[in-house]
């Protein structure tokens, strides 16, 4: 997205208020129709199947369940930007990039995947 976000995503529409994954994909539809927030498997089929030659940047991605840490828990959902937890980024570049975790209070567009 153009637009940084800390770990507590939300947002309102004329159907009601959302937050966490439910406000993600909402944003993305919103920026760019039809389309929604990247999973990790999203990022790794791309880089498998696409060209990423033009990648660069960096995004929040949706990782699911706890990883290296139970506070790695996707900002608790997306609904926390809580700075003793962490949400998933990637950092995006040609090779492909990597994916990272970092705090919840720091700032990132949402990467957003075409369905």
């Amino acid at each position: 997205t153009s637009v940084e976000f800390d770990g507590a995503f939300a947002t309102t529409t004329p159907d009601g208020t959302f937050d966490g994954y439910k406000a993600a994909n909402i944003l993305c539809g919103y920026e760019y129709a039809g389309s929604h927030f990247c999973r990790t498997y999203d990022i790794l089929a791309s880089i498998e199947q696409d060209d990423t030659s033009g990648w660069g940047g960096r995004s929040w991605v949706a990782e699911g369940p706890p990883g290296f840490t139970s506070s790695s828990n996707d900002c608790t959902g997306w609904t926390s930007n809580d700075p003793t937890a962490y949400g998933a980024w990637w950092e995006f570049k040609p090779n492909g990039g990597a994916g990272w975790l970092i705090y919840c209070d720091y700032t990132r567009p949402l990467a957003c995947c075409a369905r």
